[in-house]
């Protein structure tokens, strides 16, 4: 239930920032603002929430569902915070070692209730672990081509 209000919340969010943000290519400011946020950067962020809402309105029909669906959405998120902390830590900053030691923690976490009695209870077999895995990769490669392209 969560995931869906928040699903709902982030993505009204971008939504409305994607309709009344400017474009890159509205030269409203001469180039001079490249802090600001742009329409081209809502798209991926888009995605990423729209892939939270679903995790949320699916994960209330099947537990196992629920479950995949969750693995999915925890490996999206991992890999889109772990490659800007890779570009980070080459470049020698601080926080990003920290953070990075935190998300490795998590993950830790994550492999640790991959592997828990929560498994055997669902009766999650290989197939949908392989297909948790699959997905999760593909809908990270379908964020970064979103924010590569588009962004």
């Amino acid at each position: 239930m969560i995931e869906i209000i928040l699903g709902t919340i982030l993505l009204i969010r971008e939504i409305y920032q994607m309709t009344y943000l400017p474009s890159v290519h509205d030269n409203l400011y001469g180039g001079l603002v490249d802090f600001m946020k742009y329409k081209e950067n809502t798209y991926s962020l888009i995605y990423l929430w729209s892939i939270l809402l679903i995790t949320g309105i699916f994960s209330m029909k099947n537990a196992k569902l629920n479950w995949i669906l969750h693995q999915i959405l925890i490996i999206l998120i991992s890999i889109i915070t772990l490659v800007p902390m890779v570009f980070m830590i080459i470049q020698g900053q601080v926080i990003a070692v920290i953070l990075g030691l935190f998300l490795i923690g998590l993950i830790l976490l994550e492999i640790r209730l991959y592997q828990s009695d929560l498994r055997e209870k669902l009766k999650i077999i290989n197939i949908n672990k392989l297909t948790s895995i699959i997905l999760g990769l593909f809908s990270a490669l379908i964020y970064w081509i979103i924010e590569i392209k588009l962004g």
